[in-house]
């Protein structure tokens, strides 16, 4: 559909929007005001986690452009850029040629490198626009599916990308990777599938990589301590994991 959608596309933007969510009623025109201004190819706002009875701010102190040679591996590194398409606002042309894998998950992060590589001005502002939406169906806590895997062979495939064309990223692409592992092995133990040989295989991946982990500024004295509890106390792990989901207290929509 989406490729049907881009080859028939009028008009110079494009932004997506999930049908879960909602937007601040001057959203896209905020954006394509803040576009038109600074001569951006892509306009990032912040967000709002919404619960049913809480709102969690995401969104950056101040406003920041990149530019140039940066852009790519600056958008790449910050957290308030990341993969999702739903807070921003794109020129259309970054989209010329680039088409969502067709059968995958996570299909924001295909994409990333593709149009990012073609914008030279990225503008990240710091009002929250958009409402995502937090839905019981939308969070690891459900029946542990495997297309869950495709963030793993994403990252994977990143990892690989940033190492031969931006050196300087390289350990932010091993973060995310692992990142992605501990994501997922959550997801495996939460729901109580019966995916052991997975299991060992997530714990093992960790475990090649906890140098890098205990070494780097990127994680936390916190994510040092429970990667490495990953690696050497399952049980432990898993018992720690139940406990924090029981004590949180965020209301999902259904």
């Amino acid at each position: 559909m989406l490729v049907w959608t881009f080859a028939h596309l009028g008009g110079d933007f494009i932004a997506f929007v999930d049908s879960d969510d909602w937007l601040e009623p001057d959203m896209y025109e905020t954006l394509h005001d803040k576009m038109i201004k600074y001569k951006a190819d892509i306009v990032n706002c912040g967000y709002y986690r919404e619960y049913k009875k809480y709102r969690e701010k995401c969104a950056i102190g101040q406003d920041s452009v990149y530019m140039g040679a940066d852009v790519v591996e600056k958008s790449y590194s910050s957290p308030y850029v990341c993969y999702a398409v739903w807070f921003k606002l794109y020129r259309k042309a970054l989209f010329d040629e680039v088409r969502f894998p067709v059968g995958k998950n996570y299909e924001d992060m295909a994409i990333f490198f593709s149009v990012f590589e073609k914008a030279e001005k990225v503008l990240i502002i710091s009002e929250c626009l958009y409402h995502y939406r937090q839905r019981k169906s939308g969070i690891m806590a459900e029946k542990f599916n495997e297309k869950q895997l495709d963030i793993i062979y994403i990252c994977r495939e990143h990892l690989n990308y940033v190492g031969k064309k931006y050196p300087k990223s390289l350990d932010v692409a091993k973060k995310k990777k692992i990142s992605s592992e501990k994501y997922i092995l959550n997801a495996i133990l939460i729901s109580g599938s019966n995916n052991s040989h997975l299991v060992t295989e997530l714990r093992r991946e960790i475990r090649i990589k906890l140098k890098f982990i205990l070494c780097t500024d990127l994680f936390g004295l916190y994510e040092k301590i429970i990667l490495l509890l990953v690696t050497s106390n399952l049980w432990l792990y898993r018992k720690l994991l139940m406990m924090k989901r029981k004590s949180v207290k965020f209301d999902f929509f259904e």
